[in-house]
């Protein structure tokens, strides 16, 4: 494969008209350097600014989401694009079919099995299953990762307010005319500029944001005031309680390195965790729920390897049926 694709490839690429082989250099090519993906977004924020208009007046939104949400996404090659200002027509247009070049390079292999859907004519939502990671780039540049059982949407007219359940790593374009907002299913929404932080608000779970770098700001109904976090700070709502303490927030998004940190938790908190890292389905005995506490850092061990681990600080037995793993007292 050659180092430097042929700019006659790259138009092809863009318009959706190269042969699967052809796909595969380009993606391979996009793959083995910074510089190279680098390469390729420019040439695409180029040409798409060169032929906007004319394009514009030829795309049918519906049609072509349909052939390139088929073509792109079974194929699982998805190249990232900065998104640039337009006219609101091509932006709409931009959002909707080429929504999938947003996707970065560097999580298509976990983003495999992640999900991309269209819903009525504005609204985008990527759900990641179980046991799977995703990262994406928004339309404004912003990087978000996504962990396992979680699901992002937003409105292409508006792509700076998006909805999460989940668990969620943000690296924020700043913007200081457009804030960008998280909202949660807590209730418990954050307003950012320029900012890294961490969300993990899972249902039945409590809501937690834990923050890298900047500055980020809770607001919502659960709230009678904002509450401003600082780096290093990480907010706890739980049984209707919001507590800021101060963490190392690294440990926090480790995830994104397919590692999984946890200090001094229970069965009963450490259970879903597993379950979304390897995919099954745990039955916890109500006797070991609260009784012992764990702190380890899980990378690539196998689930059994897990449970062994684990029991060289506390006693109890397990099984393991398919995705079906039972925990019961020794």
């Amino acid at each position: 494969m050659a180092s430097i694709i042929d700019e006659k490839r790259l138009v092809r690429f863009i318009l959706r008209e190269t042969t699967e082989d052809e796909d595969k250099d380009i993606i391979g090519w996009a793959s083995q350097a910074e510089t190279n993906r680098e390469e390729l977004r420019l040439f695409y924020e180029t040409y798409k600014l060169s032929t906007h208009d004319q394009l514009s007046t030829k795309i049918n939104v519906d049609q072509e989401w349909d052939e390139f949400y088929s073509r792109r996404l079974t194929q699982s090659k998805a190249p990232k694009s900065i998104f640039f200002q337009a006219s609101k027509k091509w932006i709409n247009i931009a959002a909707s079919v080429l929504i999938l070049i947003s996707i970065g390079f560097a999580g298509l292999q976990t983003y495999r099995l992640s999900h991309i859907e269209k819903s009525g004519h504005q609204l985008l939502t990527v759900r990641v299953p179980s046991g799977e990671k995703s990262n994406l780039v928004l339309p404004d540049g912003s990087v978000v990762w996504l962990n396992s059982e979680s699901i992002l949407s937003y409105n292409v007219d508006n792509p700076r307010k998006v909805n999460l359940s989940g668990e969620g790593y943000f690296d924020i374009t700043k913007d200081p005319k457009h804030p960008f907002v998280v909202e949660t299913l807590s209730g418990m929404n954050i307003r950012v500029l320029g900012t890294q932080f961490n969300v993990r608000n899972y249902e039945n779970e409590p809501f937690e944001a834990t923050l890298d770098e900047g500055k980020i700001e809770l607001f919502g109904k659960r709230l009678s005031q904002d509450q401003a976090i600082k780096p290093g700070e990480q907010a706890i709502l739980e049984n209707g309680t919001l507590k800021i303490r101060e963490v190392d927030p690294a440990m926090y998004s480790v995830w994104r390195n397919n590692e999984l940190k946890f200090e001094d938790i229970t069965f009963a908190e450490l259970v879903p965790r597993i379950e979304r890292w390897y995919g099954v389905k745990v039955e916890l005995d109500p006797a070991l729920a609260n009784r012992d506490y764990f702190t380890m850092t899980i990378k690539t061990e196998s689930i059994r390897e897990l449970f062994k681990m684990m029991q060289l600080t506390s006693n109890f037995k397990y099984e393991i049926n398919g995705s079906h793993v039972q925990l019961k007292p020794n």
